[in-house]
């Protein structure tokens, strides 16, 4: 199972903590108020994030988002590269019908994963062995 690290799954949540934050001083809730409600909501927040990822099945791919997951089977797969966007490093998955960005393998110059490459080669080389059964 492929995951965001736990560094980057609370730090993907901080960012919507402050917006709730805002949100609350903005319609005059109490600070103690806003910044439980703030703490509460990122630790949610940074769980699901934790939830999803990528996982290797014997049929595919299997992606897992927030709300769903989906397989891809391996022989689907047409080609995987690592994707460049800004200082983000992520693994991107083609098919014929579509390109796919997992929310994990992922590195980027903030939120670095030390074990990206790795990831990404032991997830490549899996699909390299089985594309063709």
């Amino acid at each position: 199972m492929f995951q965001p690290t736990t560094r980057q799954a609370v730090l993907a949540a901080f960012v919507p903590a402050i917006v709730l934050m805002g949100a609350g001083l903005a319609i005059g809730s109490t600070i103690g108020s806003v910044l439980l409600g703030a703490g509460i909501g990122s630790i949610g927040l940074g769980a699901l994030q934790r939830r999803t990822g990528l996982d290797l099945d014997p049929q595919g791919l299997v992606i897992r988002g927030i709300g769903r997951s989906e397989l891809i089977r391996w022989s689907d797969i047409t080609d995987m590269t690592v994707s460049e966007r800004g200082s983000r490093s992520a693994l991107q998955i083609e098919t014929q019908a579509r390109f796919y960005r997992p929310n994990a393998p992922f590195s980027s110059r903030f939120l670095p994963d030390p074990d990206f490459g790795d990831k990404v080669r032991g997830i490549t080389e899996a699909w390299r062995q089985r594309r063709d059964l």
